[in-house]
């Protein structure tokens, strides 16, 4: 398996080159993330952008790898960039999106080390990242009717969209609490 490593700063991307993450390639992963914490650093982001397809041996080494960063201290995290649908579905389905932050956009995974644990999918502003024709104004598409929620910009309708992750924040929740009365 092919690993790009890209310096942000205090931050290290790996971007994964490999269409299917499996137990082989997770070796390779494994110990790409075990340097990584050997050379002392501690803010690391899977890109997995090229990967279509993770079976669970694949899901256990990113697992694995979260652990190893994080049990290097206060302020080590590893976050999840470009992950595809069905990945997000297992982890949606193992409640893994709980643990792990799971961005859309590389610039937000970085900033994300310095302001905190902020999950964003899209900043609402100018096209829709689904179907990329409408614009985007007060939270909703002008064409396909995607409504994006205010506070972690996840779809907050039951549209699909490899774009955008759903919304899954707890602020989703107590909204449809509140419309059911």
């Amino acid at each position: 398996m092919k690993i790009d490593e890209v310096e942000r700063g205090s931050i290290t991307i790996f971007k994964i080159q490999e269409e299917v993450l499996h137990k082989r390639g997770g070796e390779e992963l494994r110990e790409a993330v075990e340097l990584f914490v050997a050379s002392g650093r501690k803010n690391l982001i899977l890109d997995l952008k090229e990967v279509s397809f993770v079976d669970g041996c694949g899901l256990g080494e990113i697992v694995r790898a979260y652990t190893t960063v994080v049990r290097r201290g206060e302020g080590a995290d590893l976050k999840l960039l470009k992950i595809n649908r069905k990945l997000y579905e297992v982890l949606e389905i193992t409640k893994l999106t709980k643990v792990f932050s799971i961005f859309d956009n590389e610039n937000e995974a970085v900033a994300s080390f310095e302001e905190g644990d902020v999950i964003s999918n899209y900043d609402c502003e100018g096209s829709c990242p689904v179907c990329r024709i409408g614009e985007v104004d007060n939270h909703r598409c002008s064409r396909c009717e995607v409504e994006f929620c205010p506070d972690c910009y996840g779809i907050a309708n039951k549209i699909k969209s490899e774009n955008v992750l759903p919304c899954t924040c707890k602020k989703k929740e107590d909204r449809d609490a509140e419309t059911l009365f």
